[in-house]
C-alpha cells in the first residue's frame, strides 16, 4: 500500500496523438502515461486508484478501436509528497515561532525538538535523557510489570522496548519482517498500562501513534484492537 504506479502505452503515438513523445503526459517517448496509487497487488491483478481526469481519459482511450491490441507497461514509482511533508515537519520542529515558544511547550516536546536540531554528536546525548515521569519509582515498577506481560517479544525486541521506555527519543530501524510493528505495539501497551497512575497520565499527556501511510496506520490500529 502507499506505492505509486505508472501505466504506459508502449505503442508510440497511440492515444496521445504524438509519436514523438512530446505530449505532456508522455514519458521517455512513450505514447501516453497515466499515474495512480496502488491499492492492492495480487498475483493475478493490480488495483490502481486514479483521479477523475486520468480515469475518464483512460476509459476513452480503452474504448478506441484497436485498444485491445495495445501493449501496456506498468512501472512502480515513489511519489515524493510524503517525503516532502516529512522534511517540512522536521524543519518546523527545529524552529520556534512567536506563537509557539519553547518556554510554553511541554518538556518532552522541547527535548524532541532539540534532538532534531542538534548536531550528530549531541543528538544521542539529548535523546538519552529520561522523560520526567520515568523518575517516579512507582511508574518504573508498573512499566516493568507491563513489559513482562508482553509474551510475544524476542529478546532483542524486549530490550528495544525497555530502552525506549526510559528515553526521550528512540529510532528503530530494520528490514521488513523483523517485528518493528510488534515491538511498537508492545511499547504502546506499556505506556497505556502506566497511565493508570494519575500523576503519570498528567505528565505524559495524550498518547499518539501515527504513521506516514494509511496502510501502516491500519496495521497499528488492527494490532491495538487485537490486543484489546
Amino acid at each position: 500500500g502507499g506505492g505509486g504506479a505508472a501505466a504506459a502505452d508502449t505503442s508510440r503515438g497511440w492515444g496521445s496523438g504524438s509519436s514523438s513523445g512530446e505530449d505532456e503526459d508522455s514519458v521517455d517517448g512513450l505514447g501516453w502515461v497515466v499515474e495512480g496509487a496502488v491499492l492492492e497487488a495480487r498475483r493475478d491483478h493490480v488495483l490502481v486508484a486514479l483521479d477523475r481526469k486520468a480515469s475518464d481519459r483512460l476509459d476513452a482511450q480503452l474504448a478506441m478501436p484497436g485498444a485491445a491490441r495495445v501493449l501496456w507497461r506498468l512501472d512502480q514509482s515513489v511519489k515524493d509528497v510524503t517525503a516532502a511533508r516529512q522534511k517540512e515537519a522536521i524543519v518546523r520542529l527545529t524552529s520556534w515561532s512567536s506563537g509557539n515558544r519553547a518556554q510554553d511547550a511541554p518538556p518532552g516536546e522541547v527535548l524532541v525538538r532539540l534532538v532534531v536540531a542538534a548536531s550528530s554528536s549531541n543528538a544521542p546525548l539529548i535523546a538519552d535523557q529520561p522523560p520526567l515521569w520515568v523518575r517516579d519509582p512507582q511508574w518504573r515498577d508498573m512499566a516493568r510489570a507491563a513489559l513482562a506481560s508482553q509474551t510475544n517479544l524476542n529478546s532483542s525486541q524486549r530490550r528495544a522496548v525497555a530502552q525506549a521506555m526510559v528515553k526521550s527519543f528512540t529510532l528503530w530501524q530494520g528490514p521488513p519482517g523483523t517485528g518493528k510493528t510488534r515491538t511498537l505495539l508492545a511499547l504502546v501497551c506499556v505506556f497505556l498500562a502506566t497511565t493508570s497512575l494519575p500523576h503519570a497520565r498528567a505528565a505524559m499527556g495524550p498518547l499518539l501513534a501515527c504513521a506516514d501511510t494509511n496502510a501502516a496506520a491500519d496495521n497499528l490500529v488492527q494490532g491495538l484492537v487485537a490486543r484489546g
